[in-house]
């Protein structure tokens, strides 16, 4: 009887079991976050001002990693106070859905409706949300590390 004797064949034996269920997860296209985008677009889907959304999953680098991306379309000729207020739900929304498995993050981006979003003000009536840069405030996106994600706290929540 040859094979699995001894600690290295135990770790040949665990690590092909291994590889083998990452073969399989691959070939069929699932490894995971598709069922917290779609739980997060139907949460988003009750935001006030909200028109519509969609949020997939990107693997950037490896398959284990997961960023959501969603695009977001609000409603057209809302006030600062109004946008911001969809966003800061939308934010706690990506915090509760998305964040326990966003390794690599999650991008807000507007899209459609009220795309003359001034993130800049909205992101100061929010205090502030994670390291944002000056060109992606321009065009309406928002980035936040998993970390940034799990640490948003709105307004009306609270320090």
């Amino acid at each position: 009887m040859t094979g699995l004797r001894g600690p290295r064949g135990l770790a040949a034996a665990i690590k092909g079991v291994v590889m083998a269920g990452l073969l399989a997860s691959l070939l069929s296209g699932c490894t995971g976050g598709e069922s917290q985008a779609t739980a997060a677009d139907e949460r988003f889907a009750e935001v006030p001002h909200v028109v519509d959304s969609s949020t997939v999953v990107q693997r950037a680098g490896s398959p284990l990693n997961t960023q959501y991306n969603t695009d977001l379309t609000l409603e057209t000729e809302l006030a600062v106070a109004e946008q911001a207020d969809a966003i800061d739900a939308v934010l706690v929304v990506a915090r509760e859905e998305l964040s326990p498995t966003a390794n690599v993050g999650f991008v807000l981006h507007i899209v459609g409706g009220s795309r003359a979003i001034d993130m800049e003000q909205v992101i100061a009536n929010l205090g502030g949300v994670g390291e944002q840069t000056t060109d992606d405030l321009r065009t309406g996106q928002l980035r936040l590390s998993q970390d940034e994600l799990k640490a948003y706290v709105s307004p009306s929540e609270g320090s």
